[in-house]
């Protein structure tokens, strides 16, 4: 089937119009495209009506690893980045795969970047303005997209634009060239450069195929599960985890005079049963006694409620709430409440989406950015850090540090 037989067939439910320009005049005003800051015109959804067209091919499951080896939660570190499975739709066309598929913000590009597998190493690869979507090609002006392995690999590099192995990725390789025709894109010519928005592919400019970047497209294997909290206590001067289940951590910085003291309790979970695209919120209690001022960071990759025990006339001044997935907290009264968790419609809300080992985390955990992130928001700098993978069972007491 061709790119223009394709579009004939799909035109209704993305477009509702002879193009996305059209959308406003053609859809209602409620369809007219959105402008990101900085970015291209971005393109709208328009539903289409029973019977007018048919809806893009979209998976209808998401997330299984090759050889159905099993995941713990919807996400996976591959290729130096943290990727969420979850389906998303796309136009389809002749180099289509609709294996897999994985979703990530890309902060640089101010994009989501969406795969599909194809098999364990070979992907297409599409980007798209919001989370929802519609997930467009990346599609290359100069070749055949080698240069877009730099959103799936980390460390990929180029010497040569024409040959995606002249910066080293032996394994790397492009597919039959495919010239994307008569259909909306993201496109770019070169390595680093931004992408822009094409409302509509010209004949031949635009090329696409599948692409080998050198990366197994998924966790490589289950990640350890941790074992059952077992009580062992992680202390950081005045912080405790009571609980700590897998992975303590702790550092007690030097104190700066003056200032009230900037406190991270970090965890990866509060509860374990959760799994792809089912994220229940755990439960933690924090007992906050300490009497000196300070502020009081509470981070959890999956989602939690924390609740604050602390004296009306204690020295907590602030919480702040980091996290991947939503954090939300009962919080004495007049304690301030920042959150900083989950995102919006421009990526993003979290300084980091966890960080419970010190000095760093490996698969996708970003301590540093997570300390970083909350000194530059609070103008403090760490006072103390205690984490666990695993906890829900949290003190904040006066004492020597």
């Amino acid at each position: 089937m061709t790119n223009a037989s394709l579009l004939n067939k799909i035109v209704p439910f993305f477009l509702c119009a002879t193009s996305f320009g059209a959308l406003a005049s053609g859809c209602g005003s409620s369809d007219a495209p959105a402008r990101n800051e900085g970015s291209a015109l971005q393109p709208t959804v328009a539903e289409s009506e029973p019977g007018n067209g048919e809806r893009p091919a979209v998976p209808t499951e998401a997330g299984r690893e090759p050889g159905d080896r099993p995941r713990t939660g919807g996400s996976c570190e591959f290729g130096g980045f943290s990727w969420e499975a979850k389906p998303f739709a796309l136009y389809p066309d002749e180099e289509a795969c609709l294996g897999d598929q994985w979703v990530r913000f890309d902060a640089g590009l101010g994009l989501w970047v969406g795969l599909t597998t194809c098999s364990s190493d070979e992907t297409r690869i599409y980007l798209a303005a919001s989370p929802e979507g519609p997930f467009l090609a990346a599609a290359d002006t100069a070749g055949h997209g080698q240069d877009h392995c730099e959103l799936v690999n980390a460390g990929f590099t180029l010497g040569h634009e024409d040959d995606i192995t002249s910066g080293g990725c032996t394994d790397c390789s492009t597919g039959p060239n495919l010239p994307l025709e008569g259909l909306p894109a993201y496109a770019r010519a070169v390595l680093g450069e931004p992408f822009s928005f094409v409302e509509i592919t010209p004949e031949w400019s635009h090329q696409v195929s599948r692409l080998r970047c050198g990366v197994q497209l998924g966790c490589a294997a289950p990640p350890p599960p941790p074992p059952p909290p077992d009580g062992s206590p992680v202390e950081a001067g005045p912080l405790r985890i009571n609980d700590c289940g897998y992975a303590g951590a702790s550092h007690v910085a030097t104190a700066e005079p003056g200032q009230p003291e900037l406190f991270v309790l970090s965890v990866y979970e509060t509860r374990s049963d959760h799994g792809f695209g089912y994220h229940p919120t755990g439960e933690a209690s924090v007992t906050d006694t300490r009497t000196t001022p300070h502020v009081l960071v509470l981070s959890s990759y999956e989602p939690t409620h924390w609740t604050i025990n602390a004296d009306a006339a204690g020295g907590l001044t602030q919480i702040i709430l980091n996290g991947y997935h939503d954090q939300t907290v009962t919080a004495p009264p007049g304690v301030l409440v920042s959150e900083h968790s989950g995102f919006n419609d421009e990526g993003p809300e979290y300084f980091s989406a966890c960080g419970y080992a010190w000095p760093n985390n490996d698969g996708g955990c970003d301590t540093p950015g997570l300390v970083s992130g909350v000194e530059s928001f609070s103008g403090l700098s760490l006072s103390a850090f205690a984490g666990c993978y695993v906890a829900t069972n949290f003190e904040v007491r006066d004492g020597d540090r």
